[in-house]
This record gives structure tokens, sequence and C-alpha cells, in this order.
């Protein structure tokens, strides 16, 4: 028990008491080890979430590859590697067919909707993440924390609410992801200072066009022209032979989805780990 003495009348206790007592009104210095960031997962790895989302590419190819072998009317339905389709009157199913409504107006028209899928997330989806940083209690953010500039400007964006929308760097960043896809996906299938990597992977497998087993038609060509004919073999009403073909629409759609995907998910992973 603490010693208590009187001056004037009134009672006090002693200099180390009190100390005493309000050390253990204080809050401990040290934050919580549950609100400090962690090293277990850097932000330069991919979350689960994130894995998980790749994984599923390989793992649609396998189902579909096993159902072509199990299933009796796909097993048996002639294929022509020239076109990358079954024909028209030996197709299994509608969606077999090239001239289905989604192939038609999705898959081949399908850097739009990607385009239209990532600018509504840079117009609305990242606000929403922002406004969601912006409301959470206080106990759920860390006691330690850096504000920056940067977030500053995000979080005020946030709050604005209907203002319009606001170029924040988060934006920013999200539209100079999108032209750097969208320049890989042109390289690819569109351009590459000449025929695109596409073309120029069928011609180094030994691929060629069809006109080009013409030697007549072979020997008025140019060896630039030759090159170029394995991109426009098609419109030259030619055929591919031989070679290595990927498919294009089997690149875009895994490129598109996975690239919004992963632009949303990491947005989300990120204001967690906030």
């Amino acid at each position: 028990m603490s010693a208590t003495r009187r001056t004037n009348g009134t009672p006090y206790r002693s200099t180390s008491s009190r100390s005493s007592a309000q050390g253990l009104k204080q809050p401990p210095t040290n934050p919580p080890s549950s609100y400090l960031p962690t090293t277990a997962t850097p932000a330069s790895l991919l979350s689960p979430p994130e894995i998980l989302l790749l994984l599923t590419y390989p793992a649609l190819l396998l189902l579909g590859s096993a159902f072509s072998l199990l299933d009796p009317s796909a097993r048996h339905a002639p294929y022509s590697a020239t076109s990358q389709s079954h024909p028209p009157e030996f197709a299994p199913n509608y969606f077999a067919l090239k001239k289905n409504v989604f192939n038609l107006w999705f898959v081949k028209v399908g850097w739009f909707w990607f385009t239209v899928a990532w600018a509504v997330w840079v117009a609305v989806g990242v606000g929403m993440v922002n406004q969601r940083n912006s409301k959470q209690p206080q106990g759920r953010r860390r006691v330690v924390e850096i504000i920056t500039e940067e977030e500053d400007v995000e979080d005020e964006a946030a709050k604005a609410g209907g203002e319009g929308i606001v170029l924040t760097p988060q934006r920013l960043r999200s539209l100079l992801r999108w032209a750097a896809v969208t320049a890989w996906w042109m390289l690819v299938t569109q351009w590459c200072f000449g025929p695109p990597l596409i073309d120029r992977g069928f011609r180094l497998t030994g691929g060629t066009c069809e006109l080009m087993r013409d030697p007549t038609a072979r020997a008025e060509m140019t060896h630039v022209q030759e090159f170029v004919t394995a991109a426009t073999c098609k419109f030259a009403g030619g055929e591919w032979k031989g070679g290595h073909d990927i498919s294009g629409h089997v690149f875009i759609l895994v490129l598109g989805s996975a690239a919004v995907g992963m632009e949303v998910l990491g947005a989300l992973v990120a204001s967690r780990r906030r």
C-alpha cells in the first residue's frame, strides 16, 4: 500500500504511486503485432487468389482436351487443322461452329470487350476500392502508417464521390498497364515491325502458304514478299500448311481475361495489405 500524506488537509499519493497508476492507463508504446506490416507475403509475389486465377487456364485446357477425347460426338468429328475448326456439316454441336454468336460477336472482337471491361474498372472499380479503404474502421487499419502524397490524392478522390472521375496515380498506372498489354497483343497477333510474332513463329517452325508451293508464283516473289506472304496468305486465298500455328482466339481470351483479373485482384489484395 502506498504511503499517503496530507498537505493543507488534502490527501495525495506519492509521485511514484501516481506515475505507476498513470502507467497502467497509458496505451502500449509499441503497436500490436497484428497491426504491423508482415513480410511473409511480399507484395512482389503473387497472392493465393492470383495464383488460383492463373492455374484456371491450364485446368480449362486439360478439361477441354479430356472432353474431346471422352465425348463420342467430339471424338469422331472431323477436324481441320488448316482452319482450326470442325467443318460446319460435321460440327458436334453449335458451339463448335466458327460462326456461332459468341465467336462472331465476342471472340473476334475480343480486344474491344477487354478494353471496355478495363475502362469500367478504371472509371468505377478503382473508386469503389478507394471508398472502401476510406470507410474502414480505425481498428482495422495499421497503427503505424506512412501517408504519402499519392495516397492523399486517392483518398480525396474517393471522398469526392459524385464530383466526376479524377485521374489519380492509381488510375494512371492502370491505364499504362492496359497500354503495355495492348502493345503485347499487337506485337503477337497484328504487327511486329512486319509480320506479327504469331506468323513469324509459324514460318520458323516450317510452315508456309499453300501458294508458295507453286514454283512459278514463288519465283516471281522477292525474299521480303515471300516472308510477308505468311501474314497475308488467307487474304490471298491460300491456306496455312505445316508449321505450328497457335490459336489466336485462345491467346486473346487468355491474355485479356488474365490481365483484367490480375488488375482487379491486385487492387483488392493491395487494399487488404494497407
